[in-house]
């Protein structure tokens, strides 16, 4: 197709034409750079342009465009359809482009030569059937339902080969689509068609499924390519068929074209599966007709198990009497387990066949496949009639009893106790047995053996060995009657003198692992270790390796389960001599596996320091050499993770070791690069290490410093993954920080992080809070510095924008850090240095949206009803806000009546302050200002801080100017409230129970010592809050006296003040004493 000349232009002069975007769509492959980026900024202006996603699906239909232009038209408008298919999103696509794309690229799909393509217009077909069925598109089922007729009648003779196989491709992935919506008009409309689409693809399937034919077509390889036709319609139509009976259908059982699919399939795969097996004319394992025969054959199996997990009566009522579905599994779960130990030189537990050595690796495969869904579907069995009935559906008493009847019928059929006992045999004399790939791996890649092996169990989905372990954990739960004997022989057989199959043996012991939860009360771990396990282990023979790994795993997994006296320093010594590089037995993988599960015994509930301590540093030196000789990243985490759990648990005891640890890991940092998963376990070691060291982690600070640094610099890479890490081993290196004797004293290195803080500050992200707590520490340990022009202003700047904007919490976290540096500055220099934090805050107008918040407040609680005035300025906010001001007041009440006075928010009055007295300046400031704070004071539940607030307008009677008299009477309610509220419960009701005594001995032993400098340093300064050292009943006498005498003694005080308020509020009052 001849394109267009194209004049290069700014993008948005380029007008919307089929030329064009084929133009545009080819330069986004050009290997050019400055084509690229034209491009996409092309069609990222295109987008907004009507038409842009019809011209795409035009594109795709033009088979005279090169196919790799038609997939980028294709996964352009698969975004498309994502974003903009939907009216209520911007730039929708118009109805009209809609009724052409959907009727266009169906037809273009169906007509689709190139697989590729036509997948990825599938899917998109099956994005728009989401949105679009049954409402705008009802008839797209109808019309592939109809198509796969015409398509497979004789009567239409001029379909291409793979138009059909298009239409099924369709139809798939739209149902798939559909029933993935669990709830909508799209689902309920599909259901109607459930009956007719099993009819057809029932017809379908057993017309293409056809064993003669199969066992026909497969004699000669000339004959191949139709049987990969044919069984790629099977494929289709047994895929549909399962999604409809398991995604749609409710009760399966209840519908009679499913169970006659599912009988008449039963008899099939039989067939199929003996073809395949028998099979002389051999097939690679990754021919298409291979693929296709294996997984026509595992779809079969996979509607017997999601039929079984998800619908466990319907799958048992659809049972014959001879249970052949779960006959044929268990059928298949054996010729699995002949192929493992036949593999691994064994003789099976059941010969089910002639021998599978001679099998090719196509039918290897099969096996492995098939035999991996007969493994989970005995699973499904084992639970269904172990825990019948399970599920949140509701069932009738009927259905209840159904449920039992049927179950209890399957398992006394199935699951009889010498069925139990095969079936135990087969996992762990069968199917836990290593095979000789496993072997040549671990000689071969001994890192990404024992990388996949460790993950093995997360894999039962997956893998056979992984599910069998599942299984075999399920029967010794469900069937512990007869398993756990069986498991217990089978161990009696190979620890038995003069037994010699090493396989035999490292799978029993496997079993032992898996089922310790449940053995725990029927063997006793310690007499093994001592009988046999201690003896194993050092048997110098280079094939006992298998067992020393495997011993290493068991002491591991039963470390966590049993204890008895004495045992634990026989587990350290096992993991000292598997970890031991010079007996040349222990190879790699022996010890990467003993360095892992070291971390679980160390780790159990069970743990003993002392018990340890023996054996840490020649463990620890151990495992440090071979993090170094390890290649593969996840390996190293793995032991670096061991480290990480001695670290914490022997808690301070570990400063002997920190040294080679920390100097280790600035090493791996750099080796690391940019796998960050590695990275993030550094940081973490070196958290857990400091907290442990406690102050005497200083002395590293130069090795970690620089790591910190690294990923809190703004602009860095290792910000987006590592900032959260990083933050808290920050944290943690502060708080671990001892006391300078002097502020030079401190680590400039330390203190120059803290520029890096200011940024962090600014952003509203997940890690405010983090940097906030670090902020905090940097205040106690060198408020000096956080209190300089230098930072304190920055740090201002940064919290204006995010006052009064925040929730609650988030506010309160940057209002708690300023009250802290308040505290720390009245700690360290009086009301002088609070002056001086007060002109800052002033200048970066923090001080006036704090009073602003505060007027907004005062507005909002003068109006009610449907004129209500709502402010996010309320409850606990409000208390932020005003225990900022209690805290300059207390400091001196004179240096908030300037801080006013100076403050351009608080010299506008609210507009509808009323004003009788005609109050000027300051004292119309404060008319407002100490109405909202007195009335607040209420709704304030911290006791401290209801004190805090007390105390600071108690002190507000020392002014000369008269503020307070007005608003007396509340003055006196609140003192009554707070301290009837702090003397509560006290013997002596003459001090607040706030304040803390100073110890009567000197020198006395702490009963909670602090857990980091930090605590210290905060339990200091909290010894210095007026909070907790002022009385509270002492100040109010005090003031109140003071008070009195200016307001002309008794008799003034009497005329000024008491006979303004009520005589109940000074009734309540002179019973607390004071006056």
């Amino acid at each position: 197709m001849e394109v267009e000349g194209v004049t290069e232009l700014p993008a948005e002069a380029n007008p919307l034409t089929e030329g064009l975007l084929i133009h545009a769509l080819q330069a986004g492959l050009s290997g050019d750079n400055q084509q690229l980026i034209t491009s996409k900024q092309q069609l990222e202006q295109w987008q907004t342009k009507p038409g842009y996603y019809l011209h795409l699906a035009l594109v795709f239909a033009n088979r005279r465009v090169q196919n790799d232009v038609r997939l980028q038209a294709i996964i352009q408008l698969k975004n498309g359809t994502e974003r903009h298919w939907r009216k209520m999103t911007r730039s929708a696509i118009s109805d009209d482009d809609k009724n052409q794309i959907r009727g266009g690229l169906l037809q273009a799909t169906i007509n689709e030569p190139n697989k590729q393509l036509a997948s990825f217009a599938a899917v998109v077909l099956s994005k728009i059937a989401r949105y679009d069925f049954p409402t705008k598109w009802p008839e797209v089922i109808t019309q592939l339902i109809e198509a796969i007729r015409n398509f497979s009648g004789p009567q239409y003779q001029g379909a291409l080969p793979y138009q059909l196989s298009r239409t099924f491709l369709v139809l798939l992935n739209v149902i798939k689509e559909v029933v993935q919506t669990r709830i909508g008009p799209g689902r309920v409309r599909l259901k109607s068609f459930t009956t007719e689409l099993l009819v057809l693809m029932g017809s379908s399937y057993f017309a293409a499924f056809q064993p003669d034919t199969i066992r026909s077509l497969l004699a000669t390889t000339d004959q191949w390519p139709i049987l990969e036709a044919t069984l790629e319609q099977s494929l289709f139509s047994i895929k549909i068929i399962r999604k409809l009976s398991v995604g749609l259908m409710d009760r399966p059982k209840d519908d009679d074209t499913f169970t006659e699919f599912w009988y008449k399939s039963l008899s099939l795969c039989q067939e199929a599966l003996q073809i395949a097996v028998s099979n002389t004319n051999g097939m690679e394992a990754e021919s298409p007709v291979a693929l296709l025969l294996r997984k026509n054959l595992c779809q079969i199996a996979k509607i017997h198990v999601a039929l079984a997990k998800n619908n466990p009566t319907d799958f048992a009522l659809l049972q014959t009497d001879q249970y052949e579905v779960v006959r044929l599994h268990w059928h298949i779960m054996s010729l699995l387990g002949q192929k493992y130990a036949s593999s691994a030189g064994y003789p099976p537990v059941t010969q089910v066949t002639g021998s599978v050595n001679d099998y090719d690796e196509s039918k290897q495969n099969l096996i492995d496949k098939l035999g991996h869904q007969s493994l989970l579907l005995l699973r499904a069995c084992v639970k269904m009639v172990s825990l019948p009935g399970r599920g949140l559906k509701y069932r009738s008493e009927e259905q209840k009893l159904q449920d039992e009847e049927t179950m209890a019928k399957l398992k006394d059929t199935v699951f009889t106790n010498d069925a139990v006992r095969e079936l135990v045999s087969h996992i762990i004399s069968e199917i836990f047995l290593f095979q000789p790939e496993d072997m040549r791996e671990w000689e071969d890649e001994p890192d990404e053996w024992e990388k996949r092996e460790e993950l093995s169990g997360e894999d039962y989905e997956f893998a056979p060995r992984p599910c069998a372990e599942k299984l075999l954990l399920d029967l010794a739960i469900h069937f512990k009657d007869v398993a756990i004997p069986q498991i217990l022989q089978m161990l009696h057989t190979v620890t038995a003198s003069g037994y010699s199959s090493l396989l035999q043996k490292e799978a029993v012991y496997n079993a032992i692992g898996i089922t310790a939860p449940v053995l725990d009360q029927h063997l006793q771990f310690k007499e093994l270790v001592q009988s046999n396990l201690i003896p194993e282990v050092q048997i110098q023979n280079p094939e006992y390796k298998v067992i020393r790994r495997r011993i290493a795993l068991l002491v591991g997994q039963w470390s966590t389960i049993q204890e008895a006296e004495g045992v634990r320093p026989i587990y350290y010594q096992i993991f000292q001599f598997l970890l031991n590089k010079d007996d040349p037995i222990n190879d790699q993988v022996v010890r990467v596996a003993a360095g892992r599960e070291l971390g679980r015994a160390v780790d159990a509930w069970q743990y003993d320091a002392n018990e340890f301590l023996p054996y840490a540093d020649d463990l620890l030196t151990r495992l440090m050499a071979l993090v170094e000789e390890v290649e593969l990243p996840e390996t190293k985490m793995n032991l670096l993770s061991t480290i990480s759990i001695i670290v914490e648990r022997l808690d301070e005891k570990i400063s002997p070791h920190a040294k080679r640890i920390v100097e280790m890991l600035p090493q791996l940092w750099e080796q690391a690069g940019d796998v960050h998963l590695m990275k993030q376990t550094i940081l973490g070691l070196l958290s857990r290490l400091f907290r442990s060291m406690k102050e005497q982690g200083a002395s590293y600070h130069a090795l970690v410093l620089p790591l910190i640094r690294d990923t809190v610099t703004p602009g860095s890479e290792l910000s987006v993954i590592l900032m959260e890490d990083s933050l808290e081993l920050w944290h943690t290196v502060v708080q671990q920080t001892p006391t300078p004797s002097t502020p030079a004293d401190l680590n400039p290195d330390l203190i120059s992080l803290i520029q890096y803080l200011i940024p962090l500050l600014e952003h509203d992200s997940e890690y405010l809070e983090k940097t906030l707590e670090i902020l905090e520490a940097y205040t106690t340990l060198a408020p000096s510095v956080i209190l300089s022009n230098d930072v304190y202003p920055k740090i201002l700047a940064a919290f204006l924008p995010k006052l009064g904007t925040m929730q609650s919490t988030q506010s309160g976290y940057i209002t708690n850090a300023i009250e802290h540096i308040l505290n720390a500055a009245f700690a360290l220099g009086g009301t002088n240095a609070i002056g001086d934090l007060v002109q800052q805050m002033l200048h970066q107008k923090f001080f006036d949206a704090i009073i602003g918040g505060l007027k907004e407040a005062w507005e909002a609680h003068q109006t009610t009803g449907p004129r209500a005035i709502h402010t996010k300025i309320q409850g606990i906010i409000e208390t932020d806000y005003l225990s900022l001001i209690a805290r300059i007041a207390w400091a001196s009440p004179q240096m908030l009546v300037s801080a006013l006075e100076n403050c351009e928010t608080a010299t506008i009055l609210p507009d509808k302050m009323p004003n009788p007295d005609n109050l000027q300046g300051v004292a119309a400031t404060m008319h407002w200002f100490l109405q909202e704070w007195l009335s607040h004071t209420e709704d304030v539940h911290d006791p401290g801080r209801r004190k805090l607030i007390t105390m600071a307008l108690t002190r507000i009677l020392d002014l000369p100017q008269p503020y307070m008299l007005p608003n007396m009477q509340s003055l006196i309610n609140v003192w009554t409230n707070v301290i009837v509220e702090l003397t509560d419960g006290n013997e002596d009701t003459s001090v607040d129970y706030l304040v803390v005594k100073p110890p009567t001995e000197p020198n006395i032993v702490e009963e909670y010592p602090p857990n980091s400098a930090d605590e210290r340093r905060r339990r200091q300064l909290a010894d210095l809050d007026p909070v907790f050292t002022v009385n509270l009943i002492e100040l109010v006498r005090s003031c109140l006296t003071s008070f009195v005498e200016r307001c002309g003694g008794n008799e003034g005080f009497q005329a000024n003040v008491l006979d303004n308020v009520d005589k109940d509020v000074i009734q309540a009052f002179g019973k607390l004493g004071i006056m």
